[in-house]
């Protein structure tokens, strides 16, 4: 049975990550510079978005890295120029997650909010569709406002608890702010609460 490790960038706890470890799969950004024996990476941002990162001033640097990793970089589309691109398999991935049964106003699953979102989802959809998928971690993800994109967290976090609906256990590092209220000790209106004067 597989463990797939999600791999982010936040230093909290990316360190931490199962590198190395020959029991953990690991899929990480395209752009993270400090990966190792990754198994795979992903960039879903449209190639016309590059020069607008803020961390890629250079498309042209970046493209020739991406043409020296070597594992598979899911994409929006294989790309010609890019050895080890693959199709990001959207359509098998939001038939899995098909919303419209749960009475949603998005088409068929078409939630992604991040980059972390489109991994957690392709986890959902293998750990759904060949069932071999034991355990999911999450390293490097924070999403907290202020050191990520605090809109991007409740995507993470509806995947996240399909995984657990599915039976697959995920583990976030203590670090993260993932599934953690900002306000109270997790349980709201009871006694332990404790808030944060601002």
């Amino acid at each position: 049975m597989r463990k797939i490790a999600i791999i982010g960038l936040a230093d909290t706890s990316h360190y931490r990550a199962p590198w190395g470890s020959p029991e953990w799969e690991r899929w990480c950004l395209a752009w993270d510079g400090n990966a190792q024996d990754v198994d795979r990476y992903f960039e879903p941002h449209a190639r016309e978005l590059w020069p607008l990162y803020p961390w890629n001033p250079k498309p042209e640097e970046y493209h020739a890295m991406l043409c020296h990793l070597r594992a598979p970089i899911y994409m929006d589309q294989v790309h010609e120029d890019i050895p080890m691109s693959v199709p990001y398999p959207i359509d098998a991935v939001t038939d899995t997650l098909n919303l419209k049964a749960l009475g949603s106003r998005q088409a068929a699953g078409d939630y992604f909010e991040s980059s972390i979102g489109y991994m957690l989802a392709l986890a959902l959809h293998e750990a759904a569709t060949l069932k071999d998928i034991a355990r999911v971690g999450v390293w490097g993800v924070d999403m907290a406002s202020g050191r990520e994109y605090a809109h991007q967290r409740p995507n993470a976090e509806y995947l996240i608890a399909r995984l657990h609906g599915l039976g697959v256990p995920v583990f976030i590092p203590p670090e993260s702010a993932l599934l953690k209220s900002a306000y109270t000790d997790g349980r709201y209106g009871l006694r332990q609460e404790v808030t944060k004067v601002a």
